[in-house]
């Protein structure tokens, strides 16, 4: 049982002193994968940062990953409106990973998590929303394993939305 993984979502946003973004670019292997627009509406950002531009500093995208190796590494860079490159992150990611390993499920009890025991899929959802906020990753991939297993889709997901909120891990703010 892997989690199958064909894209991924990037999102955030990114402002600038010196010159407003205009994309932030997805490179895999010194190649861009994707160019992704910084239009999306922050009145948050702008609020908190009274810069030209912040009201629109979001960003947005599906990435796709398939067929990429099994090991991504994808560098996040934005592109200034003066045609400058600023490098914003580094994204690992590792295909085939099976995330309910993590709740230590001994293969032959794994039928707990079938569509016939919603209150132990239940419990799990609650004691994963609990991990602390430095496993963001491992929490969000445990939830949608589990919401691929399981007929709790949507309190799985609930789960995942609020275990978002903890934490933007996406959201960058670059002093140029």
């Amino acid at each position: 049982n892997h989690v199958a993984l064909s894209s991924i979502t990037i999102e955030g946003w990114v402002i600038s002193k010196n010159s407003p973004p205009v994309a932030v670019e997805v490179i895999y292997n010194d190649l861009v994968l994707q160019q992704i627009a910084v239009d999306v509406h922050r009145p948050d950002v702008a609020e908190i940062y009274p810069l030209p531009g912040a009201e629109y500093s979001g960003f947005s995208a599906k990435v796709e990953v398939i067929g990429l190796s099994s090991q991504v590494e994808l560098h996040l860079q934005v592109v200034l409106e003066d045609k400058s490159h600023v490098l914003i992150e580094v994204v690992h990611l590792q295909q085939g990973y099976d995330a309910v390993q993590d709740l230590n499920i001994a293969p032959e009890e794994q039928g707990i998590l079938d569509d016939s025991h919603p209150d132990v899929g239940k419990t799990m959802i609650n004691a994963i929303g609990n991990f602390p906020t430095e496993s963001l990753n491992p929490q969000c991939q445990l939830l949608d394993a589990l919401a691929n297993k399981i007929k709790l889709k949507e309190q799985a997901h609930q789960a995942m939305l609020v275990l978002l909120k903890k934490l933007s891990v996406h959201d960058f703010y670059q002093q140029a």
